[in-house]
């Protein structure tokens, strides 16, 4: 019996993939120091910490995408 392979979504070019990233990187530090100006529950600079680690782990995860699985990846518009 053939394995059945099943795939959703649309697969992206490893170019869009970079693209995301750079805007990722830098957007990073404008939407942080808003974090901070906006202060909204007095803890900016914990917000500021969190959100940069969080964006840190994400450009990673892009990378690793570009670098090694752009064909294992697929964007589903929702």
């Amino acid at each position: 019996m053939a394995d059945l392979k099943v795939q959703f979504g649309e697969a992206l070019p490893k170019e869009r993939w970079q693209l995301a990233k750079d805007d990722m990187e830098r957007l990073t530090p404008m939407l942080g120091q808003l974090l901070l100006k906006i202060n909204g529950d007095g803890m900016g600079k914990q917000d500021v910490e969190d959100f940069t680690n969080d964006m840190l782990l994400a450009v990673t995860a892009l990378n690793y995408v570009i670098e090694f699985a752009t064909d294992k990846c697929r964007f589903i518009q929702l």
